[in-house]
């Protein structure tokens, strides 16, 4: 067992003299003993440092084998890249449920094109984006990479494909990418769509939200 959570080498220390980010790893060993179909984690890597995070996300990979962990958590990034079902809560209510895609999709806001040209060129590069699509808004520019957001009923990717891989793309921009809404744009358009159809008791605070997330080998996991 504390060969699978990386512990080996601290065996035969005593549980408080461990770091955090090891108490988490023997957390996760404790509630695997007896190989449990069905593990529940309460924010695993909240208060860690980077570094650590990403080495208890790799182990919680590991774990799942042919189990089902379902965890809370109110990192977008965490939910992302460990779950195959994420299902987020608003007010203490589930609002969605669903994969990624499907969430994205369905609550996003549409889609990010990033264009890369010279720092020197950004203005013409601008241009040429907003003539060809109207409805892009920028929301990033910095050193010559700038970040547009597309509604999705906007958008035809196969003519942002043929603008820019095509001869139509002038010389000044080098490189571009076209992405979905992040799962962080849907956490936080559910959130507010839910803080205005339900104005909070205390005058309008900001929606207290979580997202509940099931991580799976299984694709029929279900999300809590």
């Amino acid at each position: 067992m504390l060969h699978e959570v990386g512990l080996t080498d601290h065996a035969q220390k005593e549980a408080r003299n461990l770091s955090g980010g090891m108490r988490r790893r023997l957390s996760m060993a404790i509630a695997i003993i007896g190989n449990p179909k069905i593990v529940f984690l309460d924010e695993p890597t909240t208060g860690l440092d980077p570094l650590t995070r990403r080495q208890i996300w790799e182990i919680m990979k590991e774990l799942r084998g042919d189990r089902s962990i379902i965890l809370t958590t109110h990192s977008m990034e965490e939910a992302d890249y460990l779950c195959t079902r994420i299902g987020i809560m608003s007010r203490g209510r589930l609002k969605c449920v669903g994969t990624q895609e499907r969430l994205k999709s369905k609550f996003g806001t549409g889609y990010m094109l990033t264009v890369f040209s010279d720092a020197a060129l950004v203005d013409e590069a601008n241009k040429f984006v907003l003539s060809n699509i109207p409805h892009a808004e920028v929301v990033e520019s910095f050193s010559g990479a700038i970040s547009f957001r597309v509604p999705k009923d906007k958008l035809v990717v196969s003519q942002v494909f043929r603008l820019f891989s095509g001869d139509q793309r002038p010389s000044f921009i080098h490189d571009w990418g076209l992405s979905m809404a992040t799962l962080e744009d849907v956490f936080v358009n559910i959130a507010k769509s839910d803080e205005m159809m339900e104005p909070a008791a205390d005058g309008g605070g900001a929606a207290a939200a979580s997202a509940a997330a099931a991580a799976s080998s299984s694709s029929t996991a279900s999300a809590v």
